[in-house]
């Protein structure tokens, strides 16, 4: 019986950091990808929509603010392909 390597005690044993990528995993992750919409949104705008209807308001209030402006930035897209991105 041979002694295992301090490494291998430890839980550290050797995994390999890469595999062979093939063009099944390439084709699932294009098919994930096809059809997202990039929506560009500015923090000024994340600030204002929310506070448009004036101040203070409620939980509900501004829920449903920033709710309405999400949906005017998805009209006419699939929301579960809506891609959100902060400038």
């Amino acid at each position: 019986m041979t002694d295992p390597s301090s490494d291998e005690r430890s839980g550290n044993a050797h995994i390999p950091t890469t595999a062979p990528v093939t063009d099944a995993f390439v084709q699932a992750g294009r098919e994930v990808l096809t059809g997202l919409h990039n929506v560009v949104v500015s923090r000024q705008v994340l600030h204002d929509a929310p506070v448009a209807g004036g101040m203070p308001c409620t939980l509900d209030d501004i829920k449903l603010r920033f709710g309405h402006h999400l949906a005017a930035l998805a009209h006419g897209k699939e929301p579960a392909k809506v891609r959100v991105l902060v400038e």
